[in-house]
């Protein structure tokens, strides 16, 4: 068991919206996970009409990986991820990725793996990594950046 990142899983439940629904292109049903320049990782998905991306500070990708597609996620796994309490009445704090599987953890602490059914585990579930190539998100992004102060955008990912 060897785990290949994790996220927070607030902000990865959120991107979630943004991703493709039974899409005949694979890899837009699945949330692309990437090293920031600047530390941290990138969550990004989109279904080509719109797109989500949300820098996670505290994420992190493993080194021999430059980024990962997580397919087939459960609403229970998204349910878990979204909750303000687990079974441990304490709040989701990781969400850990490995090949076969995805962990929802309440442990802080990074510095060791959690156990996958441990006191901390909040729900273990299937999920698939996506052998695909994720669109370039980055040619869509504006060049320049507004000065003009604006509200956030109301989303509805429905």
């Amino acid at each position: 068991m060897t785990f290949i990142a994790w996220v927070n899983p607030k902000y990865f439940a959120a991107i979630h919206h943004c991703a493709a629904k039974s899409d005949v292109r694979y890899y837009l049903n699945a949330v692309h996970i990437e090293r920031h320049p600047s530390g941290g990782v990138l969550i990004v998905a989109t279904n080509e009409h719109f797109m989500g991306a949300m820098h996670d500070p505290d994420g992190w990708i493993d080194p021999a990986r430059e980024s990962v597609l997580l397919g087939s996620v459960w609403k229970r796994l998204l349910s878990a991820c979204s909750a303000r309490r687990g079974p441990d009445h304490e709040p989701p704090a990781q969400l850990w990725i490995a090949e076969k599987f995805s962990l929802v953890s309440s442990q802080v602490e990074t510095t060791e793996d959690p156990e996958l059914f441990g006191e901390t585990s909040h729900l273990t579930e299937k999920t698939e990594l996506v052998d695909g190539v994720f669109p370039s998100w980055r040619k869509v992004m504006p060049s320049k950046r507004r000065t003009q102060v604006e509200t956030f955008p109301c989303l509805n990912g429905e």
